[in-house]
C-alpha cells in the first residue's frame, strides 16, 4: 500500500467487508498484506489519520484463485468549521478536505452488477463522454492521478475518457495496469466489458 507521494503506508488496518462479515488485515512495515477471504464480493475500507478515508470499489474473490490487490491512499487536508444554525449552533469541529472527487457507474451482467469507480482531479462532460484529468506533480503529497477500479482491475493514468453509452473507457499517459495477477506499464489501455467481465486491450493512444 502506498500514498499519492509514492511512500509506503505501514501498520494500517484494512477491513474487508462483504456478506455480512468483516475480515481485517494489517499491513507490514513494507506496506504489504495478506488475507484469506471466502469466495464472494467484497469492499476494502481503510481509515488512517492524515489520509482520505478509502472505500475501494467491490471486487470478486473466486474459489482456489489467489489475487493481488494494491490499494492507493491520498493525503487529505483538515478544515475547521463552525455550525451556524440548528441545535448545535456555535459548536466547532474539523473535517477531511480531499483534493479529488470520485464517481461510480454500474456495469451490469446476468449475475448482477459491479461498480466502475473513477477517482480524479478534474472532470469534463462532452455528450455521453466523461473526460478525467490528474493534477499535481509526481512524487508530491498533493498528486492526484486518475484511478480507475473495476473488480480486481486497477488503472492509474494521467487522463481517461469514459463513454457511458458504450460503456467503454480508455486511459492514457504513464499508465499502470494491474489486473489481479500482473502489473504492466503502458502508453494507453482500453477497458471494455463482456457480461460483466473486464476486457483489456493495450493501445498506442486513446482516440479523440
Amino acid at each position: 500500500m502506498i500514498d499519492n507521494a509514492g511512500a509506503v503506508v505501514a501498520r494500517v488496518k484494512i477491513s474487508f467487508r462483504g456478506h455480512g462479515r468483516q475480515i481485517d488485515s494489517l499491513t507490514s512495515e513494507n506496506g504489504q498484506y495478506s488475507v484469506q477471504l471466502p469466495p464472494g464480493t467484497y469492499q476494502a475500507a481503510i481509515e488512517v489519520p492524515g489520509m482520505c478515508p478509502l472505500l475501494r470499489s467491490s471486487f470478486r474473490v473466486r474459489a482456489d484463485r489467489a489475487a493481488s490487490l494494491n490499494l492507493y491512499l491520498l493525503q487529505c487536508g483538515i478544515a475547521d468549521y463552525v455550525v451556524m444554525t440548528g441545535e448545535r449552533k456555535g459548536s466547532m469541529g474539523a473535517r477531511w478536505v480531499p483534493a479529488h472527487d470520485d464517481e461510480s457507474f454500474p456495469v451490469r451482467s446476468r449475475s448482477g452488477e459491479l461498480p466502475l469507480s473513477i477517482r480524479y482531479a478534474e472532470r469534463h462532460l462532452e455528450g455521453s463522454a466523461y473526460r478525467y484529468l490528474s493534477a499535481g506533480k509526481s512524487g508530491t503529497a498533493n498528486r492526484v492521478q486518475v484511478l480507475i477500479t473495476y473488480d480486481l482491475v486497477t488503472i492509474q493514468a494521467e487522463r481517461a475518457v469514459f463513454d457511458k453509452k458504450a460503456p467503454e473507457l480508455c486511459a492514457q499517459g504513464n499508465v499502470l495496469l494491474e489486473d489481479g495477477s500482473q502489473n504492466s506499464h503502458l502508453s494507453a489501455v482500453r477497458l471494455r466489458f463482456h457480461d460483466g467481465e473486464p476486457v483489456l486491450q493495450a493501445v498506442e493512444r486513446c482516440t479523440p
